[in-house]
């Protein structure tokens, strides 16, 4: 089994001169976007120039800096890329970090300039806060989350001063966001970008998914998701799809860690799995069936609930998880009639599209085996 830090070994020493720009590329700078940048790579709009990724990684380790709390940990793999002929050179530059939980909006973004006409904006996925979860969320039923206007935002001003080729593109929410700014981003500006790449991204609700503008963009989108995926099949998203190998399981798979490479791109699967496409077809009629009002009422009660757990990131919430349950107890029965009648409500018509959807599962494979 192979994977990104793998591909590095066996590609590492290529350039993008001597080796175009690829998919596994594309899943390695996805990744990247993850690391705290603050103090390191010069800002959105200042006028500072740019730094290499070797130096990106030297000014990392004498910050200490620690992300080992996320399962996808990006520091194993700027130390290996800033190592790499291939990568030791790439220049970051723009970087954008928000958090802010008035406004509810994480988002991160970092412009990697991979030749004098080539760069890929990269856009950070959920970072592991609740925060960022409940940005997702808020997805579902939004018409524009502040992400997505920052995204959008972050494009046409890096866009404007740059008169090259242009990639977008993200893993998991990042993917999301890479998505929309190139479908909503100024018209004179959508020519420049050549591919958007969402990495087991998050689709988009009804109202963006029918809109002009997403569905002009669709022919530049890769959508890449794993065998076993659960983030990339939320909502409305490209149908056609490029399906990994992962050697994990279930969950876990979201990992860009766990995708297997073949070469210079995946090693690539015959299908979902069954329980991939069991949770697409469930979450898609869970969807379907509940209005605007409903689906934000759900969110906030669910976020009310986490927010009272006092816990700010899912680690913590694991951490201290006895203290954060009963918090959250306490918060559903404080909860007033509607809210807490609601919640139940959304979560019982969940398990019910499940249990259509398990049942017409088996209805197929009876049907195909006795035909």
């Amino acid at each position: 089994m192979a994977n990104i830090m793998d591909y590095l070994d066996w590609r590492g020493d290529l350039s993008f001169e001597a080796a175009p720009f690829n998919e596994v590329d594309n899943l390695i700078l996805s990744e990247l976007a993850y690391l705290k940048l603050d103090d390191i790579v010069p800002v959105q709009g200042a006028d500072k120039g740019s730094i290499s990724v070797y130096n990106v990684w030297k000014d990392y380790v004498y910050l200490a800096c620690d992300q080992s709390d996320l399962s996808y940990d990006p520091a194993p793999l700027l130390e290996k890329a800033a190592h790499t002929e291939r990568f030791k050179n790439v220049k970051l530059k723009d970087y954008l970090n928000v958090f802010d939980t008035e406004s509810h909006i994480q988002f991160a973004s970092v412009s990697f300039y991979l030749e004098d006409d080539l760069i890929y904006i990269a856009f950070r996925g959920t970072d592991g806060t609740i925060e960022g979860w409940r940005e997702d969320f808020n997805i579902s039923y939004m018409r524009e989350v502040p992400g997505q206007m920052e995204a959008v935002s972050y494009v046409n001003d890096v866009a404007k001063d740059f008169s090259g080729r242009i990639i977008l593109g993200g893993h998991s929410k990042g993917g999301n966001l890479a998505v929309y700014a190139g479908a909503f981003c100024e018209d004179i500006f959508k020519d420049k970008i050549i591919k958007i790449y969402s990495n087991d991204g998050p689709g988009f609700n009804r109202e963006i998914a029918k809109t002009k503008e997403y569905n002009e963009v669709l022919d530049k989108v890769e959508m890449i998701i794993p065998e076993a995926s659960l983030v990339g099949i939320l909502m409305s998203n490209k149908k056609d799809k490029l399906i990994v190998k992962s050697d994990a399981s279930g969950a876990m798979q979201h990992s860009p860690y766990s995708w297997q490479i073949l070469g210079t791109g995946f090693l690539i699967a015959s299908k979902q799995n069954t329980a991939s496409v069991l949770a697409d077809d469930t979450l898609n009629n869970w969807l379907d069936s509940l209005g605007e009002d409903e689906l934000k009422g759900f969110v906030n009660a669910l976020f009310d609930i986490l927010d009272a757990s006092g816990a700010t990131t899912l680690s913590e919430l694991s951490d201290k998880k006895w203290t954060a349950f009963n918090a959250m107890v306490k918060a559903a029965k404080d909860m007033d009639k509607d809210t807490r009648d609601n919640l139940i409500m959304v979560v019982k018509r969940l398990a019910s599209s499940g249990k259509d959807v398990i049942w017409n599962e088996a209805k197929s494979a009876f049907d195909s085996d006795n035909n």
